[in-house]
């Protein structure tokens, strides 16, 4: 038996950039479900203590009360599992498809997604360009490109980064990336995307934070 499924949104004021009051009531008649909402809540200070004691890191989120008060509310409603859409943006939103396009000469396409992007004739170009150059340039050619643009100055030289730190991020520096994914630039990017390194930090800490309310954290864009 499938169990009930509860929503729950803090979405911003009426009129403010963050409203998501149309989307919010469009998957309610899609679901059949009710979804609560949650007035919004300011700042982080007042938790941040919680949250780097259960969190056994020193990592505070901006919304941090935010954060906080959705997931107590969401325990008091008595759930148990609370699945959450991190990384969707990154996941179902990269532009990189705009270099197939390109690459397509869907040129009308093109030029209609790339206004919506705010993105002008140059910046797509540009994109092409290095995009083409990663792809086939010999690999020898490409490791003495990325060192040419590799940041230069005090951020690599900062007293405090240890040795092992500069040579990760020299090997960071030289990688060729994530390997390609057949001939689609959409492919490859939404491949990097979830094959980042940053991604297990991300569902640990979230994962040490539903378990101090007694909520088993999923991920569906991470989970695989």
């Amino acid at each position: 038996q499938c169990p009930a499924v509860l929503g729950f949104n803090y979405a911003g004021a009426a009129g403010t950039p963050s409203e998501e009051e149309r989307f919010v009531k469009a998957l309610e008649q899609a679901s059949g479900a009710e979804i609560t909402r949650l007035p919004q809540r300011a700042g982080f200070i007042g938790c941040a203590a919680d949250e780097v004691w259960h969190s056994e890191s020193p990592i505070v989120e901006g919304l941090a009360c935010q954060g906080q008060a959705v997931l107590g509310r969401v325990r008091e409603a008595g759930a148990a599992r609370f699945i959450t859409g991190h990384w969707g943006d990154q996941m179902l939103s990269d532009s990189d498809y705009l270099l197939d396009l390109f690459r397509s000469g869907q040129w009308r396409s093109l030029q209609r997604h790339a206004r919506a992007w705010g993105m002008g004739v140059r910046g797509v170009a540009t994109r092409f360009a290095r995009e083409a150059a990663s792809r086939h340039l010999p690999v020898s050619v490409a490791a003495v490109a990325r060192q040419a643009r590799r940041p230069r100055g005090d951020l690599w030289q900062s007293p405090w980064f240890t040795p092992r730190f500069r040579q990760l991020l020299h090997e960071r520096a030289a990688s060729d990336g994530p390997p390609r994914v057949g001939r689609s630039s959409h492919a490859r990017a939404i491949h990097q995307q979830s094959r980042l390194g940053y991604h297990v930090q991300c569902m640990e800490w979230n994962t040490r934070m539903g378990a101090r309310h007694g909520l088993d954290v999923a991920f569906p864009y991470l989970d695989c």
